[in-house]
Order: structure tokens, then sequence, then C-alpha cells
């Protein structure tokens, strides 16, 4: 089943809100997305430029 339709289509669509799909399936997302650092890296880049 395509990603964009999944929600759409679970019998349970509530249980499916807030998941990763690589398009085609439900996957976990790269490993940087789950490293906190790597995740605080662009808001304070951000900071430094504004």
């Amino acid at each position: 089943m395509i990603a964009t339709r999944r929600p759409v289509d679970a019998p349970d669509p509530a249980g499916v809100t807030g998941r990763y799909s690589d398009g085609q399936r439900e996957a976990r997302a790269a490993t940087e997305a789950y490293d906190v650092a790597c995740r605080r890296r662009p808001a304070v880049i951000t900071d430094s430029l504004l």
C-alpha cells in the first residue's frame, strides 16, 4: 500500500498517525533523526545567522 494511503485505508487510522514511511511502507527515519545533537544543529546554525 502506498504510504500516503495507509492512514486513510488503515482499519484504525488513529493508530497510524505520527508514523514515518519510506514511501512504500512504515520504516525508521535516518539515524540522525534520533540523535539529539544532530537535530539541534540546524537551530543553532539558524540562530547564529539571524
